[in-house]
């Protein structure tokens, strides 16, 4: 659920934005921030409870620790960052969504989700590195 839901927000992201069609890209914003907030956060949920139960030990294994600190992480970035600006970006499309033009302020926005989208998934695939690996 987690990984698919970053693939798949990342994908109708891009094929949203490339429409450039103000009402089109004012729902597909609505929707994504809806089931980011509530799929990532009931996935992130599930991995935490999940994982410290099948090792609650975890922080006394290299690659456990690695892969949590790195999953505390990307929990950081997601709520610090991607949320405030999904928000912003839904308010925006709240106000274009009937009109003909999306303000530059959205794609500013846009922008900066996608940098910081490309750190989270280096980071959440570092953590697959980890999980699969197993580096002591």
């Amino acid at each position: 659920m987690f990984i698919g839901n970053m693939l798949v927000t990342a994908l109708l992201k891009g094929i949203i934005g490339a429409t450039k069609t103000p009402n089109l890209v004012a729902f597909g914003q609505r929707f994504i921030t809806i089931t980011d907030i509530v799929f990532y956060g009931l996935s992130s949920l599930l991995i935490s409870i999940t994982g410290i139960y099948m090792n609650p030990d975890f922080l006394d294994v290299t690659y456990l620790k690695w892969g949590f600190w790195l999953f505390i992480s990307v929990g950081i970035i997601w709520i610090g960052y991607f949320i405030p600006i999904q928000v912003k970006q839904s308010k925006l499309a709240k106000e274009f969504k009937d009109k003909e033009e999306i303000p530059p302020l959205y794609w500013k926005l846009e922008k900066m989700w996608t940098a910081g989208g490309i750190i989270a998934m280096i980071l959440v695939f570092t953590i697959f590195y980890f999980m699969i690996f197993k580096p002591q």
